[in-house]
């Protein structure tokens, strides 16, 4: 992976299982709206993602809101992948976008989104691949995030639900509201250059709003035959639900 270069800023921790998404049904749903950024001016998501099979109408995050979205990630991949963040009805004037490069079947990558809609117009949004920052276009006219009014869905959106599967593997979502961290030394701390570690314990980012652990986190409901996977975050406590993820889609393949 290509990134910044200097001192590890703490230790490694256990990171055992990453989920596998087909992209074709499996993605994980919360059962109540995701709230947490109703009305915010901030946010940052951080992923690690291998993309695979993923397709021009791959959501990685997303929640509904009036409008279409509270907010997305949305992962365009033909040849190289334009990552997408949405708000409101993601139209030219509520979307920032850049092209990541050729990247899938590459192996890991982690992907950092920071925002901040009180900043000036086409500055608003920054995002990083593997601790760099990318160049950007597009710009947004809302405000504030809308308010949810669904849940959190990770691996598609529920806006066009049935078209927008994520396809490849995912470990480590995080989200901070409230909290535009794209500043070089903080993303380095996130980053590690490449080498995970425990969000909740970094030099001086707070602890995230929500932070799913994907596999390490999440217990099979009925082990050895049909059930679902449930997953709880570490910070919130908020849940999420699979659907079309099979007891063998947790594996050991992580960044």
């Amino acid at each position: 992976m290509s990134g910044v270069v200097g001192p590890r800023l703490s230790t490694v921790f256990e990171n055992q299982y990453s989920f596998d998404f087909d992209g074709t049904d499996a993605e994980f749903v919360g059962a109540v709206n995701y709230d947490n950024a109703d009305g915010t001016t901030k946010m940052t998501i951080s992923a690690w993602i291998n993309i695979e099979n993923s397709t021009t109408n791959s959501y990685l995050v997303s929640v509904i809101g009036i409008n279409n979205f509270s907010f997305a990630v949305r992962l365009q991949t033909i040849t190289n992948t334009v990552c997408h963040l949405y708000t409101e009805t993601a139209g030219n004037n509520n979307r920032a976008s850049t092209n990541l490069g050729n990247i899938k079947n590459t192996g890991w990558h982690h992907l950092l989104i920071c925002l901040d809609l009180s900043l000036p117009t086409f500055t608003e949004c920054q995002i990083y691949l593997d601790g760099v920052a990318q160049t950007m276009t597009g710009y947004y006219a809302a405000s504030v995030l809308p308010n949810a009014t669904g849940p959190l869905t990770i691996g598609n959106s529920q806006f066009n639900t049935g078209t927008n599967w994520y396809g490849g593997k995912v470990d480590e979502i995080a989200i901070w509201v409230g909290e535009d961290l794209r500043s070089q030394d903080k993303v380095n701390e996130i980053y590690e250059l490449g080498l995970l570690t425990g969000l909740n314990k970094l030099p001086t980012i707070p602890q995230p709003t929500t932070w799913f652990r994907m596999g390490d986190t999440s217990t099979f409901s009925n082990p050895g035959g049909s059930g679902v996977w449930i997953m709880t975050d570490v910070n919130g406590g908020y849940t999420v639900t699979s659907s079309g993820i099979a007891e063998s889609d947790r594996i050991t393949d992580t960044p």
